[in-house]
């Protein structure tokens, strides 16, 4: 579940946070699919919403995505989970950390310092800065900056990165959600000496990070499975997290529709509609994206 930390909350440092992973040469195998081809980096630039983001921001970007140290499209992952709950978790990353923690599985911490802006100290090194500067119900961008100082490197390391998470919404056969991610991942490493040794060790990388990322998605799956057996459980759960008032009250909001969502009709009732669910909130304090589906997205 590294990887999803790393590229939803300390993306910056993905090429040392990765080299703590041990995974099995089977395990890598069995998750394939993921690429570095230059086709599929091209493509990735073009689904990037340039015509909605601010001049500054695409500034920003821009650098890391034609330069990048590493590129990499990771294997396509579907999973069942309520499309507002998964959106939110992807808005809202700390709850993931938070639940992690509260596993006993993380030791990072990650603190909310802006309605779309995220920082957090992985505990081994890594602290990063992490910018949500587009989202809409298909696609969201991620902007990160920071820098490494562990014993992996006698150096300090800076880098940053850009992270394009595209979702196609779908049914599976039984009518449930079915949630399609597709994930591209840039990263510049400004030190010369680390951006070769990354480029080099890519076909090691690689397939970690694939594998990484299908096993924190197949959580997220299970997450919300949990949440549709007993949400009144996961919002009691919600209360034990580390999280600020706001974004507790939401996540705990953001459960009880998907409970409702999919608790069995009593006889007689109107069945419920199967179509996923349009409601897409705004971290708090900002102005909601998507309360009608022609709202304005998050922009910069």
């Amino acid at each position: 579940m590294l990887f999803f930390r790393t590229i939803l909350v300390s993306s910056t440092a993905l090429l040392l946070l990765l080299a703590h992973c041990s995974v099995s040469q089977a395990q890598l195998k069995s998750a394939g699919g993921g690429s570095s081809a230059r086709q599929f980096r091209s493509e990735a630039i073009d689904a990037i919403p340039f015509d909605r983001l601010t001049r500054e921001t695409q500034d920003r970007l821009l650098p890391v995505l034609r330069k990048p140290s590493l590129y990499r499209r990771l294997p396509t992952s579907s999973i069942n989970i309520d499309p507002e709950h998964l959106r939110f978790l992807v808005r809202y990353p700390e709850v993931v950390v938070e639940t992690w923690k509260l596993m006993g599985v993380t030791k990072m911490d990650t603190q909310r310092i802006g309605p779309f802006q995220m920082q957090t100290d992985d505990g081994a090194g890594t602290i990063s800065e992490m910018d949500l500067v587009y989202g809409d119900s298909d696609t969201h961008v991620f902007f990160a900056e920071g820098s490494y100082d562990g014993p992996l490197i006698f150096r300090k390391l800076t880098g940053r990165c850009v992270i394009l998470l595209r979702t196609v919404h779908q049914l599976d056969a039984d009518g449930s959600p079915l949630e399609v991610n597709h994930l591209d991942v840039f990263l510049k490493v400004d030190n010369a000496t680390a951006s070769l040794i990354a480029r080099t060790l890519q076909p090691i990388i690689g397939p970690t990070a694939d594998h990484n990322f299908i096993e924190s998605m197949n959580f997220l799956q299970r997450l919300d499975g949990t949440v549709i057996r007993n949400g009144p459980g996961v919002q009691q759960m919600a209360e034990r997290l580390e999280l600020s008032d706001d974004v507790r009250r939401e996540y705990q909001a953001v459960v009880e529709r998907v409970y409702d969502r999919n608790q069995p009709e009593p006889p007689g009732s109107p069945a419920s509609s199967t179509q996923p669910a349009t409601v897409d909130h705004a971290p708090a304090g900002t102005v909601r994206l998507t309360d009608s589906p022609n709202a304005a997205p998050v922009r910069r």
